[in-house]
């Protein structure tokens, strides 16, 4: 990096870091284009919670059966879709459901192509991002460019990303 002229930066978290460098910088945001329209909030038995992502500890993927698990205490019809490619967390996820008591409510379709993830953006009520860190996902630009709301965790990147009670909880 330090040969560049000018370094492109997907997110204010790492315009700070490569400014902390030296080095000359901008900041570029991500876009996604859709023509996804406006969904006005639906009563649900549910929540119907969508979590995309890697099956592997960087993304956290069991916090999101945790998540399901309390929330089904007080939302009887609460389920969780988890959508990706395994890397060694799969199994793991799918032996917490179990311990919880919550497998009957959890599906897992693997990998969606650009069609399916469009479907599953518009059949769910709630995204969740559980990553351990991250600065600009681009499931998260997807979910709220398909107008879904965004529950994530509070790491590095994401406060400067969404805003919370605005984009996100």
């Amino acid at each position: 990096l330090a040969r560049a002229d000018h370094v492109g930066c997907p997110s204010p978290y790492l315009f700070r870091f490569v400014c902390g460098r030296g080095l000359p910088s901008s900041v570029i945001l991500n876009t996604i284009e859709t023509d996804l329209p406006f969904r006005p909030v639906r009563s649900v038995e549910g929540p119907r919670l969508f979590w995309m992502r890697t099956f592997k500890d960087l993304y956290n993927p069991t916090l999101a059966v945790r998540t399901l698990d309390l929330l089904a205490a007080t939302h009887p019809g609460a389920t969780l879709t988890m959508a990706g490619q395994d890397s060694g967390g799969l199994d793991q996820c799918r032996k917490l459901a179990a311990e919880l008591g919550v497998a009957d409510r959890v599906t897992f379709p693997g990998f969606l192509d650009a069609a399916a993830k469009r479907k599953a953006f518009a059949s769910h009520e709630v995204y969740l991002h559980t990553n351990r860190a991250d600065n600009s996902p681009a499931s998260v630009i997807e979910a709220l460019a398909a107008w879904l709301p965004v529950v994530c965790t509070r790491v590095v990147g994401m406060p400067d990303f969404v805003t919370d009670g605005r984009h996100a909880m």
